[in-house]
């Protein structure tokens, strides 16, 4: 792998857009210039987590909502 050269930034906007950038560089394909992490079994372990917990606040006998039960209408609401 070569070596990595950070570039002067003239604002913190540029310097947050690379950052960000690198955040999502294990989504990118590898090729041999990006960090690389092996993220899968964590990322998986999240999926599992939020699924069990949308589960758990929506279970099987949550009541269906249907529209005239709606007592005000979210005046910001666009579908």
């Amino acid at each position: 792998m070569s070596k990595i050269e950070l570039p002067e930034f003239k604002s913190y906007e540029g310097e947050a857009a690379l950052w960000d950038n690198l955040d999502t560089g294990n989504f990118m394909k590898d090729d041999g210039e990006w960090f690389h992490f092996d993220l899968d079994d964590e990322r998986e372990a999240w999926f599992r987590f939020a699924a069990e917990q949308f589960q758990a606040a929506y279970g099987e006998n949550e009541p269906e909502y249907t529209l005239d039960m709606i007592r005000e209408l979210n005046p910001e609401y666009k579908p």
